[in-house]
């Protein structure tokens, strides 16, 4: 009856009720970092004793990214140039923000392939992208 004072309890009621007590407002949102990608390198070429080749980082926070540098003995690529391997910017969007790097014929040290592993700064490590490294 409208204007009786009184309240009656049906199921539904019972039913929301309940739901908002379990959902609530006290519920906190958790957001998970995601970790950096090489979404893809660039075709790679020699200019004289030096191997050139570019490569595209994504991270969905836009953190700075470091950059793992190993030949196919799985030993760290030192001497690494032009961007370098530390603090590379990064875009939220794909395909990522290009960086270009340069890597000396000495410090490849004959090898066949290089891994590249980006690592944001909180140590979230992306997947590996491999390069096959074309004869000079």
């Amino acid at each position: 009856m409208r204007g009786s004072g009184k309240f009656v309890l049906t199921g539904t009621t019972i039913a929301v009720a309940l739901m908002v007590s379990i959902v609530g407002c006290d519920n906190e949102t958790r957001y998970d970092n995601s970790c950096p990608r090489i979404n893809h390198v660039g075709e790679a070429y020699w200019d004289g004793q030096t191997l050139h080749l570019g490569l595209w980082v994504q991270d969905l926070e836009a953190d700075p990214v470091d950059l793992m540098v190993t030949d196919d003995a799985g030993a760290e690529v030192d001497g690494v140039q032009g961007h370098g391997t530390v603090g590379l910017s990064s875009a939220m969007e794909y395909p990522g923000l290009p960086h270009v790097l340069s890597i000396s014929a000495e410090s490849l040290g004959g090898s066949a392939s290089l891994t590249f592993v980006p690592v944001d700064f909180d140590g979230c490590e992306g997947g590996a992208a491999d390069l096959q490294v074309p004869a000079p």
